[in-house]
């Protein structure tokens, strides 16, 4: 699994906003290649692009690249930084840049780590440890908080701590130059049952992060898989079976890894077979 690195989150944002505002100008270059790409496409499949659409319909003197600038490429990015500004508001923004405080490369020195990350713990715990509202009907319905903030904060008092030995065993092990990925510093906390019982708040709040998707990836995958499995001789598959199916597909092991012997034994044992 992919964590992304939240703590250069303001940066890419606010500089993939500027990328797109500056396409929105009438000097930006990338529409000079418009023309040249509508013609060839005219030419290699004989068709005629942008006569008759929408409103140049009764302006005749209206070239392809502004046709093409005005109708589609304007509305498609103004709708991309709607998409932005909904999706990463300054509320969402803060809460993610402080999940950038679990980065083992951002760790300070052990004599600089009593006041490391509080302000960004606090956060997190503010927004997770109460509950969430939802509206419906009239009636406003409340969930219950996901981790308890005052625990959590004492938790990292000690995590840190223990995320910065880690770090540095690992680092010391492998003779390493950089600090390694947060997942690898995390599965060597984890083998420890006296860890996952101290700082049961701080792994609720790190699931939590871990489970924030970066990119669309999975879920593209998801469809693809899907449109594989379900064909229509398999049309009458149950819903369970199918997203089983589908997790053993995305997630499951390579096929040259399986033992298929095993798995015919375990089926043959089985008193309740399930025909997929």
């Amino acid at each position: 699994m992919t964590v992304a690195d939240f703590s250069k989150l303001p940066i890419l944002l606010e500089a993939t906003v500027d990328s797109l505002k500056s396409l929105k100008e009438e000097t930006s270059d990338w529409l000079s290649e418009v023309k040249s790409t509508i013609s060839s496409l005219e030419n290699d499949y004989s068709i005629t692009i942008g006569n008759g659409y929408g409103p140049s319909k009764s302006h005749n003197n209206i070239t392809e690249v502004s046709i093409y600038r005005t109708h589609i490429a304007l509305p498609f990015i103004d709708v991309l930084l709607e998409n932005i500004d909904r999706r990463f508001n300054s509320n969402a923004v803060k809460i993610l840049t402080a999940m950038s405080v679990f980065n083992p490369s951002l760790l300070p020195a052990k004599e600089d780590l009593s006041s490391y990350g509080v302000d960004k713990i606090s956060c997190l715990g503010d927004f997770y440890g109460k509950p969430a509202e939802v509206e419906f009907d009239g009636i406003t319905y409340s969930s219950t908080p996901l981790l308890n903030k005052d625990d959590l904060i004492s938790e990292w008092a000690i995590f840190k701590r223990a995320l910065l030995q880690e770090r540095d065993e690992i680092m010391k092990s492998k003779s390493l130059e950089k600090a390694p990925e947060f997942q690898e510093v995390l599965e060597e906390l984890k083998r420890s049952a006296a860890y996952t019982g101290i700082f049961s708040e701080t792994f609720k709040l790190i699931d939590i992060m871990l489970s924030i998707p970066v990119g669309t990836a999975t879920a593209e995958r998801s469809f693809s898989e899907m449109k594989l499995i379900k064909t229509r001789l398999r049309s009458r598959l149950t819903e369970q079976n199918l997203a089983r199916l589908m997790r053993i597909a995305t997630e499951g092991p390579e096929l040259n890894e399986i033992n298929f012997s095993e798995i015919l034994d375990i089926f043959k044992q089985s008193n309740h077979r399930i025909i997929l």
